[in-house]
């Protein structure tokens, strides 16, 4: 049998079933083409994308590619795709869609145009010059209203139909009866969807760097210029000025004709982000994020496509827009867990980033005053190339810190969520004009048990988390080992009766502000008050331009915002975040106290901090207290790898879920068994716990169990993993797996 060259296509088709490359023949094809194929039994026109090239034994069976209809992917994508799907354990289709503009694969349009276009019907003059001033002193006589109509479309040119009217004050029936007459053309014409058109930028030119600074612009402008891949840990301090060491690393790679993403970890720091970026380097940058229309989004994705955009702004989903020549990515207060997607594909946008660096030949900036525990590693190891600011920009100090023990404000007959002294110094805010923040971690599901007289909060004996209360049944569970009690109705520390499960929100607090302050002004952001197009935006710029008293929100609040006029932050519960059942909490404890306390003080007031808790004397809150990320560091890192969690090893979560519970347990079961089985076979170091019902162990009428695997989840794993998961399983049953998750629910 002789041999024929074949396209290896992917097919546009969510089925787990077809997750693999079919062979085709054809006549003209490239890498990263969108094509029409002939797909199943019933030869059905199917889209897929071609994603490489290989030779198969000639066959009457083989089928033959209908229609190329153009590039969809670049080389670049096509290899970050083949590497996504073995990364993420997922499947050829969940990392099309990612890498995809909204509609592209639907086959009913050539190209990208599988969305379309936004279309506006505009009017144009059709008639001669010559006659034009015949026509318009007759219609001046009989139809004073076309005439003026006609004398707009003469002095503008192309006018869209709505703005027409207005103009000329009068109605369609007149435009109408111009188009009629063979005097005006009414078409189509496509409008890019910009949400930011009104927007006014002001100029800025570059700071004067200072020696810290200076040290690492020069360091990573040496990079771009040898188009160099380097990972790069840059960690300074809050308000230390990360933002205009990457305002110059940028600007410069711009200036020498490359590219750049800068992702930040929040929709609401986009606004300021942007705002900076475009004020300094013109109207080449673009936003991008999942809080613009998907038509804004379609519009803003070609733009980036066409070349017509140098730096591209945005959240998570902005790191697979199609920039080519990269010369930088910045990954803004790069220890967010919203870098990492809880939706398939279960990426991690700082090593999508770091992977497409790689594959640019660029370096990737990892920015923050607290890196993540997995980068800070990684910079001791070498992995990355560390750069450090130690001081405020222009020897701004930081905030005084006061710790306050709430475990005497009940015994002293305050029974508000606000100590007395929070309070009091909210009040001295209020008086002098200052503005005052006010944070309050709301996570999740997880509700712990903690005493209000002692501060003993209820942790696992096995995995050193914190046991979470589940009311139904009144008992105390960890979610990593099953570890079980009952809860308590006495401190068994200090026998009080005080013990209670903890859990407050955003707009208690707010009503107490406005009980307690009734002449302040107070605004709210959270998940339900930043709901609506640009609410974050709006916010911001309210409390920033209307100078309000004080705002009160959630974890969206503590990074990267920068208001000069913020002299006071208060931290409302630092316990709800450090007792909570996820091996990361003393991390994220440490990084939302020290970024939200950074976020006072920036201008030429002297901040302040209040932290409010029950444990005062907790390693976590006076680490985060002294902005100490040195000594957390070590203490951290200690405790992980004695338990060997991530950075020393890694947590594998699989979930599955179906409406018939038997049918749930029993593929559990069965994933539980070729895992043990595999990994045995191999060789593989590794812990399984469980099958258990999940933390949540119904949704939706869904009957919910999972595993927990701790491995080291390199390549080959992974690859294992992705193979036993991506079975096709019952109609109603759905695997779900994700490697060090945001969250065990």
């Amino acid at each position: 049998m002789s041999l024929v060259k074949v396209a290896k296509v992917i097919i546009n088709n969510p089925s787990k079933a077809v997750d693999k490359c079919f062979d085709y023949m054809f006549d003209e094809a490239c890498i990263g083409d969108h094509v029409i194929v002939p797909f199943g039994r019933g030869n059905t026109k199917t889209d897929g994308v071609v994603i490489g090239f290989g030779e198969t034994e000639e066959s009457d069976k083989l089928k033959k590619i209908d229609c190329v209809l153009g590039r969809i992917l670049s080389q670049r994508d096509v290899n970050l795709l083949k590497w996504m799907r073995t990364r993420c354990v997922c499947t050829y289709y969940d990392c099309l869609k990612e890498l995809l503009p909204p509609g592209a694969m639907s086959g009913k349009n050539k190209g990208y145009g599988g969305f379309g276009d936004k279309l506006l019907k505009y009017a144009s003059l059709c008639l001669e010059p010559e006659l034009f001033d015949e026509v318009l002193s007759e219609l001046e006589k009989k139809a004073p209203a076309q005439a003026k109509v006609l004398d707009l479309l003469n002095q503008l040119g192309e006018i869209p139909v709505v703005h027409l009217g207005e103009l000329a004050m009068t109605t369609r029936g007149t435009i109408s009866a111009l188009k009629k007459k063979g005097y005006i053309n009414i078409f189509d014409k496509s409008v890019e969807r910009n949400p930011f058109s009104e927007e006014k930028i002001v100029t800025t030119q570059p700071l004067k760097p200072n020696a810290e600074q200076k040290n690492a612009i020069d360091y990573i402008n040496s990079k771009v210029d040898n188009n160099e891949f380097c990972g790069i840990l840059l960690r300074g301090i809050t308000g230390s000025g990360k933002t205009e060491v990457y305002l110059q690393a940028v600007a410069h790679a711009v200036e020498n004709n490359k590219k750049a993403i800068i992702l930040v970890p929040e929709i609401s720091l986009t606004p300021q982000m942007s705002e900076r970026f475009k004020s300094r380097l013109g109207k080449k940058v673009a936003v991008f994020h999942s809080g613009l229309s998907i038509g804004e989004r379609y519009d803003c994705w070609n733009k980036i496509k066409s070349g017509e955009i140098d730096v591209v702004v945005g959240a998570r989903s902005a790191i697979f827009t199609p920039i080519d020549n990269i010369g930088i990515i910045v990954i803004d207060e790069e220890h967010e867990n919203s870098y990492k997607s809880d939706m398939s594909p279960k990426y991690d946008a700082r090593e999508v980033a770091e992977e497409i660096c790689r594959l640019e030949n660029a370096p990737l900036v990892l920015a923050s005053a607290t890196p993540s525990m997995k980068s800070a590693y990684r910079a001791v190891k070498g992995d990355l190339q560390l750069l450090q600011i130690k001081n405020r920009y222009n020897n701004v100090e930081l905030p005084d810190v006061n710790i306050v023990d709430l475990r005497y404000e009940l015994s002293n007959g305050n029974k508000s969520f606000l100590s007395i002294a929070l309070q009091e110094e909210i009040r001295k805010n209020i008086e002098s004009g200052q503005q005052t923040i006010l944070f309050l971690n709301r996570r999740g599901f997880s509700t712990f048990v903690s005493c209000r007289s002692c501060g003993y909060a209820a942790m696992c004996p096995e995995c050193d988390i914190a046991l979470t209360y589940h009311k139904f049944n009144d008992t105390l569970v960890c979610h990593y080992c099953g570890y079980t009690i009952n809860n308590y109705s006495v401190c068994p520390k200090c026998k009080s009766s005080a013990i209670r499960y903890f859990g407050i929100g955003t707009q208690k607090v707010e009503e107490e502000l406005k009980k307690l302050f009734p002449t302040a002004s107070v605004i709210r952001m959270d998940n339900d008050t930043t709901r609506g197009k640009l609410a974050h935006h709006k916010i911001l710029k309210k409390f920033s331009e209307e100078k309000i008293d004080i705002l009160v929100g959630t974890q969206m609040i503590t990074k990267g915002l920068d208001f000069p006029n913020v002299s006071l932050v208060g931290v409302l519960a630092a316990d709800m975040m450090l007792y909570v059942d996820d091996y990361q909490a003393s991390e994220r404890t440490f990084q939302l106290i020290t970024q939200v306390c950074g976020r006072a003080g920036r201008g030429n007031t002297k901040g302040r901090a209040v932290i409010q808790t029950y444990s005062p004397d907790h390693w976590v809150i006076e680490c985060a207290s002294h902005q100490d990320f040195k000594e957390f560091y070590k203490k951290e890192i200690y405790l992980r790898k004695s338990m060997n969690y991530p950075p020393f090893g890694d947590i594998v979560n699989i979930i599955v879920s179906g409406q018939n519970g038997n049918d749930v347990k029993n593929t559990i079961s069965d994933i539980s068994r070729n895992i043990c089985s595999k990994f045995k076979d191999l060789g593989v170091e590794h812990t399984l716990l469980g099958p258990t019902p999940a933390p949540l162990s119904k949704i939706n009428n869904k009957f919910r169990w999972r595993v927990i695997l701790k491995c080291d989840a390199s390549e080959k794993e992974r690859e294992i993993l992705r193979e036993i998961v991506t079975v096709p399983q019952k109609v109603d049953v759905n695997v779900s797996l994700d490697i060090n998750p945001n969250n065990m629910m």
